[in-house]
């Protein structure tokens, strides 16, 4: 009766594999990727002592602005670090002492007198933002940033990050004011321990 459907049976274990082949790669890409994507577990890297240690590699700049500082920048990755209470850092002097090193690239920096509206889910935030945009100043950067194991070079974490800020601010005043958010946008999302638990 099922003589018409019957599979050579290595035809049929050849299919087999290759179907099992196949869904594993597929696991492991999206487990790759989600690893990737997802940052925020390393704070895993912990030691038995409790600390991750990280050395800061000095920024490079790409921005073409040359008030952004990378002297300044560096510091204010390094109090990023200093500063957050729920995973311990210690912040080493050669890369050879190291658990991880961040590098970063600073690849987009402005500032305006009055900033672009920003569209946002909400009429009332949506005024208050055109209500911020009319009366104070503008300051937005875009910023990458890699975090790579010491003793493999592999990449464990990796993104742009591109916050901005409305307020009254001294155009010499917002490049430390944009260093500091997103140098701590950059510590809370690579490592902090809430982005892990989502």
């Amino acid at each position: 009766m099922f003589r018409d459907f019957n599979i050579n049976p290595t035809e049929g274990d050849y299919m087999i594999k290759r179907l099992c082949l196949l869904a594993a790669i597929i696991t492991l890409l999206l487990s790759q990727s989600i690893v990737m994507a997802e940052g925020g577990n390393l704070w895993r890297l912990a030691g038995q002592n409790g600390y991750i240690k990280i050395f800061i590699r000095k920024p490079d700049n790409e921005s073409g602005q040359s008030k952004v500082v990378r002297d300044g920048f560096k510091k204010a990755l390094e109090s990023a670090f200093v500063n957050r209470k729920s995973v311990k850092f210690e912040i080493v002097k050669t890369p050879e002492e190291s658990d991880v090193q961040i590098f970063s690239l600073i690849k987009k920096f402005q500032y305006m007198e009055k900033g672009p509206l920003k569209p946002t889910p909400g009429i009332g935030t949506t005024l208050l933002d055109a209500a911020a945009t009319a009366t104070e100043n503008y300051v937005e950067i875009a910023a990458e940033f890699v975090v790579k194991q010491t003793t493999t070079g592999v990449i464990l974490w990796k993104d742009v990050l591109t916050p901005y800020i409305k307020r009254k601010m001294e155009p010499e005043e917002s490049i430390p004011i944009i260093s500091d958010k997103v140098s701590r946008d950059f510590v809370w999302k690579c490592f902090g321990k809430s982005e892990c638990s989502n």
